[in-house]
């Protein structure tokens, strides 16, 4: 996705918007727990529900893309990876 951005960066500006996304959806609960896994933390996750507009856009995936990017870094993948580290 980075170089997706990066090439988004080098056009000029349109009256548009450009999906993108990775190749995988991560709940915030799952993300939350593989990011303590790697730090080898231990906390307890505990999910609030999230109302009104906002909530129904979370549960019913509005926050994902058909435009998924097929490969590259997934977030697993990254967490794991030397870069950030």
């Amino acid at each position: 996705m980075a170089e997706e951005l990066y090439q988004l960066s080098l056009k000029q500006p349109e009256n548009k918007t450009d999906e993108i996304g990775g190749s995988e959806a991560y709940t915030f609960e799952e993300m939350a727990k593989e990011w303590m896994l790697q730090k080898r933390k231990k906390r307890l996750v505990i999910n609030l529900p999230i109302f009104g507009a906002l909530g129904r856009a979370f549960h019913g995936g509005k926050l994902t893309t058909e435009h998924k990017q097929k490969d590259g870094l997934t977030w697993k993948k990254w967490l794991e990876s030397d870069k950030r580290k």
